[in-house]
């Protein structure tokens, strides 16, 4: 159980910051994707300052094509970022099943996912967000046709002014 409110349910995948679990809150019994940012960065103040600094940008963010973040904390000296849990594949996972299948991904499909992801960023850049890592493992596909917009451990935004002229 994490931070007495998350129980976990299994890992979902490691990134350079830390690893997504799905988790399921106790009380509520909501499943959620948490990140739990890795032990190894748990001292180095930078990295922590970034993980906040994603949870802040991002917990200002509606849109059905970016990730919804619903609750931010800590456990232990490790911090993490509860959020909207996506059932689905990533846009890379979809690619690489396609290839294994020997099938082309469809037009109108590789339309649909631009579209999700032009919104999405549309959404960010409105709120002065930059992404900065869309990649297509950062671009979720649910199994009910969502397309939405995760991991913005490297995304600068209004609040980071200072930062960005520091350079981090």
């Amino acid at each position: 159980i994490i931070d007495g409110r998350y129980r976990l349910k299994e890992k979902l995948g490691e990134g350079g910051m830390g690893t997504v679990y799905k988790v399921e809150h106790v009380r509520m019994g909501k499943v959620c994707a948490l990140k739990l940012l890795r032990p190894d960065f748990a001292m180095d103040k930078k990295v922590k300052s970034r993980f906040q600094q994603e949870a802040r940008v991002v917990s200002k963010l509606t849109h059905p094509n970016t990730i919804q973040v619903f609750d931010f904390g800590r456990e232990g000296e490790s911090l993490f970022l509860a959020m909207e849990f996506i059932d689905g594949w990533n846009v890379a996972q979809a690619i690489s099943q396609a290839r294994l299948r020997e099938v082309s991904v469809p037009l109108p499909i590789w339309r649909y996912w631009m579209e999700g992801i032009l919104a999405g960023l549309g959404h960010l850049h409105s709120r002065k967000v930059v992404h900065r890592d869309i990649s297509p493992s950062n671009v979720l596909l649910s199994r009910g046709g969502m397309v939405k917009i995760t991991d913005f451990g490297i995304a600068r935004g209004a609040l980071q002014r200072t930062e960005a002229r520091q350079g981090w």
